[in-house]
């Protein structure tokens, strides 16, 4: 199936279906904002990694926690960040927020492949994306080996 191409998070995703995604942050002039981590710098700029058991469900609810700081919890932490952090609003006057998914045929698929994207991405970058709060299944040891 593979990752649609990124789109702006305002753009319907056409996909009422399961699905993973990741999201990430564009400056003012449009280029992706690459994110210093402990192990290196992340250049594709993802904020978050989820799954969903409908897409469009959570692009839109994504979409309002950004505006309005409701329904989903990264996009609310994002909401405090641009509302609250003055350096974030001089860095970012015209945030861009752009998504990309793949859609899955179950929501336990969607799930089984956002622990393994978070779980690649740790063992890349030495920690989770800025705006995951949690890391699915932590201490279990599958999917952590090489």
């Amino acid at each position: 199936m593979g990752y649609s191409k990124w789109k702006k998070i305002t753009e319907p995703s056409y996909c009422n279906e399961p699905a993973v995604y990741k999201i990430r942050l564009k400056d003012n002039e449009g280029s992706v904002v690459s994110l210093n981590r402990f192990l290196g710098k992340d250049e594709k700029g993802i904020l978050c990694i989820g799954s969903t058991k409908n897409m469009e469900i959570r692009r839109k609810k994504f979409v309002r926690g950004i505006q309005h700081g409701t329904t989903h919890s990264e996009a609310k932490l994002i909401y405090l960040i641009k509302t609250c952090c003055k350096k974030f609003q001089e860095n970012y006057a015209e945030p861009k927020y752009e998504y990309s998914f793949e859609k899955v045929l179950t929501k336990e698929e969607a799930e089984r492949k956002e622990v393994q994207l978070i779980k690649d991405y740790i063992k890349q970058y030495g920690e989770a994306p800025p705006f995951n709060s949690a890391i699915p299944k932590r201490f279990d040891r599958e999917g952590w080996i090489n």
